[in-house]
């Protein structure tokens, strides 16, 4: 289609910039990569929306549903909380969050035991209420709630939270972000992966900077690439093995490492992601001086 050749052109010549002038930044933050600053832990691996875009939407969605074992998500977060781990605490990937309705315990524990992370959570809102709301927002830092809908409307429960909110507990809203949102909007390919964005599958050469800072956590405990690696299909680790710190810094990761030092193209997972967000050269400095990953 005429959108997918027309976005793919302009994506090709941002990724000859990009990769030109992204080299001196890119050795700052390998340099800097001893350690995660965004994770990731998906403790239920399922999402309850239909988002064209997304490769795990309920249609599309080819994976074998997985729950986190608690102890595992226990153990990660003690992990973290011996590394010192001051970072972005994402408690979701590629899944909805609030279908497992551990998430309230899981946030309470994250946050007593990780007091100076960044602990956050990004939904699509359906599966939460009132209630949930007042539960989940004092264990965070921020939550997002991105109201998926055909139009720009929010869901009915969406439109009560925030009005609850703000009329009884403002110091609550103050943490909730939300967002109108289309259903099928188109996006980044997600690795090639996106349901709507099958048209051409070209290849990318500029690095990308996720390697280097995310960490994502499969509920059986394994890494995946990236946020973008939603299937899964690169594995970098396991911190059942290893360790949440060792799973880290083992060979996978470095090897990762210095490809994407030379560019996505060398990795074939990555030649076919067009999210360039994290190729910027002024953001990645911008990140790697503060330690602020978290993209606002």
């Amino acid at each position: 289609m005429l959108y997918e050749r027309v976005r793919v052109f302009r994506w090709k010549v941002k990724d000859l910039y990009l990769r030109a002038t992204g080299r001196d930044v890119f050795r700052r933050l390998a340099a800097a990569a001893d350690k995660p600053a965004h994770i990731e832990i998906e403790t239920i691996n399922k999402c309850n929306s239909t988002c064209g875009f997304c490769p795990v939407n309920r249609f599309s969605d080819p994976r074998k549903t997985m729950r986190m074992d608690e102890a595992l998500f226990h153990r990660i977060i003690d992990e973290l909380a011996a590394w010192d781990y001051r970072g972005t605490l994402n408690l979701f990937s590629n899944n909805e969050p609030f279908l497992d309705k551990r998430i309230y315990d899981f946030a309470a524990y994250a946050r007593a035991k990780l007091p100076h992370a960044f602990v956050q959570i990004i939904s699509n809102g359906t599966a939460i209420d009132v209630a949930g709301a007042e539960r989940i927002l004092p264990n965070l830092s921020h939550m997002v709630i991105n109201n998926y809908a055909k139009e720009y409307k929010l869901h009915d429960n969406v439109a009560a939270i925030i009005a609850h909110l703000e009329a009884k507990r403002p110091e609550l809203a103050d943490k909730l972000v939300v967002g109108y949102r289309l259903l099928d909007e188109f996006k980044t390919n997600r690795a090639g992966n996106a349901p709507n964005r099958k048209v051409k599958a070209p290849h990318f050469k500029s690095p990308c900077a996720y390697p280097f800072f995310q960490m994502v956590i499969r509920p059986d405990g394994k890494l995946s690439m990236c946020c973008n690696d939603a299937l899964g299909e690169d594995t970098l680790g396991d911190v059942t093995t290893e360790g949440v710190k060792g799973a880290w810094l083992n060979a996978n990761r470095r090897s990762v490492q210095d490809a994407m030092l030379k560019g996505r193209h060398t990795i074939p997972l990555c030649a076919k992601c067009d999210n360039l967000a994290w190729s910027r050269p002024k953001r990645i400095a911008k990140a790697v001086k503060s330690g602020n990953f978290t993209g606002a």
